[in-house]
């Protein structure tokens, strides 16, 4: 048995505009996500900290990771945290504890790049057609190198400072992302919700605190405009694969 620990990446900032290549912003839950693997011969199971949906989403995952190892492999999987975690985070940690898992129980300690890369080539596995999967390797790459971040696909990602914890507060279905019919309104929203997550950024770099709040209130309109998603006083409205999570934002304690 293989234990494994990852901080708790949580999507913060981002709108995923179908066909569009938007930056995420990726902050840290104060949580931990716990994962005990095994492998095996044949055979997938999940269990623990899951989701519905999500056994079949892993299971596929390491069906296409059997295809690409051209060998067929066993897994039992048990993931534990301490509170809710998005989908999106999930799926992108499970799936790195999965490539991770194969090279310790090969005696090959694969490097982070290694890590990321190959995770990445079985993001066609998740199963959510039209949502970026640019969102989980964002989420991946955040956890891997242990720092909030903003990723944006092709270009890579730029480290944050750590100004604001966050937990998931409830999580939401969406049925798929959404739909604009007239190409001059998918090129505005995609410009104001890339252009409020890059300020974002760079209002995380000037530790302006102020400023993230009122980015977030714009962010938080768009989200209702587009999937007519109530904004909350103290809550912000986050990306997430397959729908959108409400979380609860605060500043980390100092020590």
């Amino acid at each position: 048995m293989i234990s494994l620990e990852y901080p708790a990446p949580i999507p913060f900032s981002g709108i995923p505009i179908p066909g569009r290549n938007n930056p995420f912003l990726v902050i840290h839950a104060s949580l931990k996500l716990r994962v005990k693997i095994s492998i095996g011969n044949a055979g997938c199971n999940v269990g623990g900290a899951v989701i519905p949906g999500l056994s079949s989403i892993i299971c596929r995952y390491k069906a296409r990771l059997e295809e690409a190892l051209g060998a067929r492999i066993g897994m039992n999987l048990e993931a534990e945290a301490a509170g809710l975690m998005p989908r999106s985070s999930l799926i992108a940690l499970l799936t790195l504890a999965m490539i991770e898992a194969l090279g310790l129980e090969s005696g090959y300690s694969f490097s982070d790049e290694e890590k990321l890369s190959y995770a990445s080539i079985l993001d066609a596995s998740s199963g959510y057609r039209g949502w970026p999967s640019s969102l989980l390797r964002a989420v991946r790459e955040s956890a891997v190198l242990k720092t909030p971040l903003i990723y944006r696909e092709g270009e890579g990602s730029i480290a944050l400072p750590r100004l604001l914890n966050a937990a998931a507060h409830k999580c939401i279905a969406v049925d798929k992302p959404p739909i604009l019919p007239d190409e001059s309104l998918a090129n505005a929203v995609t410009h104001l919700s890339g252009t409020l997550t890059l300020k974002t950024a760079e209002a995380f770099r000037k530790h302006d605190l102020e400023a993230i709040r009122e980015y977030w209130r714009m962010e938080d309109g768009l989200w209702y405009s587009l999937w007519g998603i109530m904004p909350s006083r103290n809550h912000k409205t986050a990306p997430d694969i397959g729908g959108a999570c409400i979380i609860e934002v605060s500043e980390p304690k100092s020590t």
